[in-house]
């Protein structure tokens, strides 16, 4: 695991050499876990100021983005800023991340291990802990990494103590029947009680609508018909108008995400609207290194009236009454295990394949026909915002899976060979032009040292000809101008060598070896879920059936290609 992070560290430091004026483009992720007193902000705002303190002290470092999670653990990784970051990461909008402390990045030792080790050095993301003096670019960054992993490790042990001391306090704000969780469920908002414990009252304008809900599912209407009604009318969504309190859009393209049949279910089910908190649903344990885990609701914990009612008691058996006939009713899955199918396969595109008419993931969904004994199976990709949100607002954008597979299939095999062109013409020019264009370059490079210095001999003799009267001033002042001309053309000729150089140690093949083991052990024989997981990152799918695909390291082969054709247009210059 060292040896393999060294190599990629090494690699990213030969970057680094070999283009000394690059600059780097960083994010500054600030964060603080609890708010005291009305200090979070100001803990934040004095992460910023250090990180950026730092950077502006650096020539190399353009701060481009800012991130920041307020209120969140840094024992979690799914915090919205952090993953903003990562996607950044992806899309090559930052290459650099700043923390003022490694506390700030996270305190899971195993996680934190895992991104400075293998994902940021693989990446090629540069990583500064401003407190730690910690740069992975630094040559004695490995030096640095026993006491960093120590610092980690402390971190880590603060956050379990942390924790032992904090589920002490919570298991008894739960038993007193306060309320514990984070938003208020749709419907409430989050407020104090005249003891000045935290507890959750109506919101005017949200009530309403979960009252609605309920209404309308003893009317027998569906949860898909309820969240299309509420998104074609642009109520905003629960999780949305927490962050905002926006109660309507101005248009459904304004939200990431929507009212869905899962939502309303959600809400159908929850017993606080019955005036009732309850507590001990979940359980996180850092000591034993359990994860949020769903509890049994026989392990529920109840404490009745501690807030107003928005629904009766009446009214919510009958809609769960509603609920278990539905469940009930439903189709029961088939076994198939005695039943021969065709065509059944699993999900090779999962989370890849978008709309190109709104950027909603598509949908994957199939149908079946039993002939002959034969069950048949047909999948097809449908826009996800017009299979759930609303039909009126969104295109019926529909790909059959056949097609695409034989689309996706041939890109990747035009993908494959342009990689393949690549790897020959690397080969190719190392083994005709590289060594021969290094030699010629260092010869040259020797060509000009030699003439400087005796461009510089001249100086000094037309000085002592002036200072001893052979020559007068005028004549003193032409030869300068004729040694500073002479000076100036080589100094312009020495920095076309150096970028010469420079761009020809940039395509030696040991530079590239990622280059093979990206097209190495992947079956390319038919289309498999493997083949497509090596090779994309994105497929988007229009309605007038364009399809554009982005291929994994795309930029990096369009960068290769262009600097391989620049260095055989040089090399055969000199040739020539």
């Amino acid at each position: 695991m060292a040896r393999t992070r060294n190599r990629q560290m090494k690699q990213a430091e030969a970057i680094v050499q070999a283009s000394p004026q690059k600059i780097w483009k960083a994010g500054i992720y600030t964060r603080i876990s609890v708010d005291i007193n009305g200090e979070k902000r100001e803990s934040l705002e004095t992460q910023k100021l250090i990180a950026l303190s730092y950077a502006e002290s650096r020539p190399d470092i353009e701060v481009v983005k800012f991130y920041k999670d307020d209120g969140i653990s840094g024992t979690k990784f799914d915090r919205d800023d952090f993953v903003r970051m990562l996607g950044d990461i992806k899309s090559k909008e930052i290459n650099t991340v700043i923390v003022k402390d490694l506390s700030r990045f996270g305190r899971d030792l195993e996680e934190v291990s895992k991104y400075l080790e293998k994902i940021f050095p693989f990446m090629q993301v540069r990583f500064i802990s401003v407190n730690d003096n910690y740069d992975s670019i630094s040559p004695e960054c490995d030096n640095q990494m026993l006491g960093i992993m120590i610092s980690n490790l402390a971190n880590d042990m603060y956050a379990k103590d942390a924790s032992l001391k904090s589920s002490g306090t919570m298991k008894i704000r739960m038993e007193s029947g306060e309320y514990c969780g984070g938003d208020a469920p749709y419907g409430y908002k989050r407020a104090t009680d005249e003891k000045g414990n935290p507890t959750t009252v109506p919101d005017v304008l949200t009530a309403p609508y979960v009252v609605k809900i309920f209404e309308k599912l003893l009317a027998g209407q569906s949860y898909l018909g309820i969240s299309r009604e509420f998104n074609e009318m642009l109520l905003t969504p629960p999780r949305l108008y927490a962050r905002t309190g926006k109660l309507f859009l101005n248009s459904l393209q304004e939200a990431e995400t929507h009212w869905c049949a899962s939502t309303i279910k959600r809400i159908a089910e929850n017993r606080h609207y019955l005036g009732n908190t309850y507590t001990h649903k979940t359980r996180t344990s850092l000591l034993i290194s359990e994860k949020n885990t769903i509890l049994d609701k026989s392990e529920w914990n109840m404490h009745e009236n501690t807030h107003k009612a928005l629904i009766s008691e009446e009214v919510f058996e009958k809609v769960q009454e509603i609920i278990q006939v539905k469940q009930k009713n439903a189709v029961p899955k088939k076994d198939l295990s005695q039943i021969v199918t065709h065509g059944k396969q699993d999900n090779k595109y999962i989370g890849i394949i978008f709309c190109g008419e709104c950027g909603a993931k598509m949908t994957r969904r199939y149908s079946r026909k039993e002939k002959n004994g034969i069950l048949y199976y047909h999948y097809y990709y449908i826009c996800g915002n017009y299979a759930t949100v609303s039909k009126d607002s969104y295109s019926c954008n529909r790909w059959k899976e056949e097609v695409i597979d034989e689309l996706v299939y041939h890109a990747i095999l035009k993908q494959l060979k342009a990689i393949c062109n690549i790897k020959i013409q690397l080969e190719r020019f190392n083994d005709d032009y590289y060594d021969v264009y290094r030699r010629y370059l260092n010869k040259e490079h020797s060509k000009i040292v030699q003439m400087n210095k005796k461009n510089e001999s001249k100086r000094l003799e037309f000085y002592e000809q002036y200072v001893s009267g052979k020559i007068d001033a005028d004549e003193y002042q032409r030869m300068i101008e004729r040694v500073s001309v002479v000076e100036k053309e080589l100094l312009a000729r020495q920095k076309e060598i150096e970028k010469s150089s420079k761009m020809t140690e940039k395509l030696c093949k040991k530079n590239y070896l990622w280059l093979s083991e990206f097209t190495k052990g992947i079956n390319t024989e038919y289309l498999t879920k493997e083949s497509v997981s090596a090779y994309i990152n994105k497929i988007t799918l229009y309605e007038d059936k364009r399809i554009e695909i982005e291929f994994k390291l795309q930029d990096e082969l369009l960068e290769l290609a262009k600097k391989l054709e620049e260095g055989v247009v040089r090399c055969q210059m000199i040739s020539a």
